[in-house]
Parts: structure tokens; C-alpha cells; sequence
């Protein structure tokens, strides 16, 4: 089962003017989903290039599942962005 996980600025040019300590969460966001990646947990994940949002999508086996691996993610702890999560199906893929 897919899930996608969003995650939206609270604020405008947030990518530019990041705090040390947004900073500091993003590096452990980025260290968290690498790991959840290399466990085979996260299908595809990307930001857009204008810091509008960026996504995950899950490959978890259950929606309980999939809502700890967001839940547990540093980004969606800190509360430093809207996020989001809902069930998914990815449609084409080219490679």
C-alpha cells in the first residue's frame, strides 16, 4: 500500500531564509527518510524547486503503518511545516 506524505511551508522564501534550528530539523528529516529509503519503506520523495512543498510516498503495509513512519518523521514532529498524509496509488511511472 502507498501513502503521500506532504509538507508545506508556514511561510513564503521559507527554503531561503531557514533558521539554525530549521536548519538542524531538515538535516535530521533528511538522515530520517535516507534511512527509511534504504529499508525500502519510501517508493519516491522530492521537493518542489521553488520551495512550494515536497512529498513522500510510503510503501507501508498498513495505513496504522504508514502513519507511524510519517508521524515518526523529524519535519512532521517539529511542526515547522503543514503537513499532510494520505492514502495513495501511483499511476505512471516513466523511468
Amino acid at each position: 500500500m502507498e501513502f503521500i506524505g506532504t509538507a508545506r511551508p508556514k511561510r513564503e522564501n521559507w527554503v531561503v531564509t531557514m533558521t539554525s534550528d530549521e536548519q538542524a530539523i531538515m538535516g535530521q528529516h533528511f538522515e530520517y527518510i535516507n534511512k527509511l529509503f534504504s529499508e525500502g519503506k519510501i517508493t519516491f520523495s522530492g521537493a518542489c524547486t521553488d520551495g512550494a512543498m515536497g512529498l513522500i510516498v510510503y510503501n507501508a503495509e498498513s495505513a496504522e503503518e504508514a502513519k507511524v513512519l510519517f508521524e515518526n518523521d523529524p519535519l512532521t514532529k517539529s511542526g515547522i511545516t503543514n503537513t499532510e498524509l494520505h492514502p495513495f496509488r501511483v499511476g505512471h511511472v516513466n523511468k
